[in-house]
């Protein structure tokens, strides 16, 4: 008996035309990846009915679809489809800005030693979240939703080809030691950890008739995150109980390429330094993103390479 070994596991993508419809003749793209757990769902409907002799009825089957996280280091190029979809953008002269746009996937997620493959089709890129922290590969994970998922003992369509991959070496991740922080259009050098987190709200819409969803909403971006830096005097601070507008822009580099994430204006929740420590204290200062006109959005993208 032959056990599903996460070392022989596989995810690939291939962006889709119409929703939930995998391309004819796809070439599916390979994702590295640290975990992914993209799934069935199904909803559970109670039954109502009141027995006699106190028992419970088993719930109805409701809803299909799909959900699921992909989570990996960042590096050059390896998520960038991935990353446009979640602004809902183009890459254009190397910047994706946040947009308009709602592109979906097929996703195959394949078990070769086992022979089990499973995919979802019309996956969205509902979130996004970026982990900055010093010392540390900064780290991506993708949140997705889906119209549809299917599991098979053979690749779900023969005409599915060998999918690649760029290889992720510890050469090419990017890093903190590498990277540099811009916080109201000043560099600093106190940030000890980051997380830039966007939602885009959508969710699976069903119609009656039918337990498969006919469409995927998209709602408005919502940008969030928290910065936490050494605690030097009050001016961060001071942001946070001002009420004044900031900017953020955060660079992660291999040595070679870059990634610059820029929220160009931000407004700060909170400012608190716990003690819960003899040694350094660290501000924790959580922040909301907003539209910047001169900058056309609330959070950008620029790859260099």
């Amino acid at each position: 008996m032959a056990f599903t070994q996460g070392s022989r596991s596989r995810i690939s993508f291939i962006a889709e035309t119409t929703l939930g419809v995998t391309p004819a003749t796809p070439v599916f793209q390979a994702i590295n990846f640290q975990s992914f757990d993209l799934a069935p769902t199904l909803t559970m409907s109670e039954n109502p009915v009141i027995r006699s002799d106190r028992n419970s009825s088993l719930p109805t089957p409701g809803n299909q679809g799909s959900t699921g996280q992909i989570v990996g280091p960042l590096h050059y190029q390896g998520y960038d489809s991935l990353i446009a979809g979640a602004l809902g953008g183009t890459w254009t002269a190397n910047v994706v800005k946040n947009g308009v746009l709602k592109p979906t996937f097929s996703m195959e997620r394949a078990h070769l030693d086992t022979a089990q493959y499973g995919i979802g089709r019309g996956m969205y890129v509902n979130g996004m979240t970026l982990n900055f922290a010093a010392g540390e590969p900064v780290g991506a994970t993708f949140n997705m939703i889906g119209k549809s998922f299917a599991w098979s003992s053979a690749e779900p369509q023969v005409s599915f080809a060998t999918s690649t991959t760029d290889p992720v070496s510890a050469n090419n991740l990017m890093r903190s030691a590498s990277g540099v922080v811009t916080e109201g259009g000043q560099t600093i050098a106190l940030m000890t950890s980051a997380n830039i987190t966007l939602n885009n709200g959508g969710e699976q819409l069903y119609v009656y008739g039918s337990n498969s969803a006919a469409e995927l909403s998209q709602s408005t971006v919502q940008v969030t995150g928290t910065i936490s830096l050494y605690w030097e005097n009050k001016t961060m601070i001071q942001k946070f109980l001002s009420g004044a507008q900031s900017s953020l822009s955060i660079k992660a580099s291999n040595g070679t390429n870059e990634y610059t994430i820029t929220l160009p204006a931000i407004r700060y929740t909170g400012g608190n330094a716990p003690v819960s420590t003899a040694g350094a204290l660290t501000l924790e200062m959580p922040f909301v993103a907003g539209y910047d006109a001169t900058a056309d959005c609330t959070i950008s993208v620029t790859r260099t390479a």
